[in-house]
C-alpha cells in the first residue's frame, strides 16, 4: 500500500502539471515569445561583454514581470479560492509548485538566449546570465509583491514596469538597484537584485498566506 509519503512527488507533479497547463501557459509562451523576439530586435553575433549585456537587461529582464507577477491570480476568483482550500494539498503548497515552475521557467528563458549567443560568438559569462537573472527576479518579485498587497493583478504589473522604466532616465542614481550596470561593465548591484528579489517572493508568500488565515 502506498503511503502518503510516497504519494507526494505524484501530487506535486500533477499540481505542477495542471498549473503549468491551465494557469500559467499564457505568461510562458508570451516569455518565449521574448527569446524569439531577441535576434529580431538586438544583433546578437560577435558581442563582447558589455555590448551582450543589452539585448540580456534591456529585453530579456522582462520575463521575470510575465512569469511571476500574475502567480496569485487565480485565487483572486473567490470560487477557485474556495475550491482550492478544500483540497487535500493546501493553498501554500500549490503557490509554492507554482513558483518553482515560474523560476524554472525563467532559467530557461534567460539560459536559451544565452547559449544561443554564445554560439553566435558572444562573450557570455557566468556573471552576465546571473546578473540578468537577477534583474528579472527582483521585477517580477516585485510584482508579486504589489499582486499579495493589493490582491489586483492588474496593478501589481505598475510598479516593475513603472521601476524599469525609471532606470532608463535616473540611471546609476539608483545606485545597486540600476537594472543596466552590465552594460558599464559593473556587476556589484547583481547579488543586491538577488537577495531583493528573494525578500520580496518570501515576502509576497507571508502575505498571501496570513491574508487566507485571516
Amino acid at each position: 500500500m502506498e503511503t502518503t509519503a510516497s504519494k507526494r512527488p505524484l501530487q506535486a507533479f500533477s499540481i505542477a502539471a495542471v498549473n503549468l497547463k491551465v494557469n500559467m501557459l499564457f505568461s510562458i509562451l508570451l516569455s518565449f515569445l521574448l527569446v524569439l523576439l531577441l535576434p529580431v530586435l538586438f544583433g546578437i553575433r560577435g558581442l563582447d561583454s558589455k555590448a551582450a549585456a543589452a539585448p540580456l537587461e534591456m529585453f530579456l529582464s522582462l520575463a521575470g514581470i510575465l512569469l511571476l507577477t500574475p502567480l496569485f491570480q487565480p485565487e483572486q476568483d473567490k470560487e477557485i479560492d474556495d475550491l482550492v482550500s478544500t483540497k487535500y494539498v493546501g493553498c501554500t503548497a500549490v503557490l509554492v509548485i507554482r513558483l518553482l515552475c515560474a523560476l524554472l521557467a525563467l532559467i530557461l528563458v534567460i539560459a536559451i538566449p544565452s547559449v544561443l549567443m554564445a554560439a553566435n560568438a558572444c562573450r557570455i559569462t557566468a556573471p552576465l546570465v546571473f546578473g540578468t537573472y537577477a534583474n528579472a527576479l527582483f521585477l517580477g518579485a516585485l510584482g508579486l509583491f504589489t499582486s499579495a498587497l493589493t490582491g489586483n493583478t492588474a496593478v501589481a504589473y505598475m510598479p516593475p514596469m513603472i521601476f524599469y522604466a525609471s532606470n532608463y532616465g535616473a540611471g546609476s542614481k539608483l545606485g545597486g538597484f540600476y537594472l543596466f550596470s552590465m552594460m558599464r561593465g559593473e556587476y556589484e548591484g547583481k547579488p543586491w537584485l538577488f537577495a531583493a528579489g528573494l525578500l520580496l517572493i518570501a515576502a509576497a508568500m507571508v502575505i498571501k498566506t496570513l491574508k487566507r488565515r485571516i
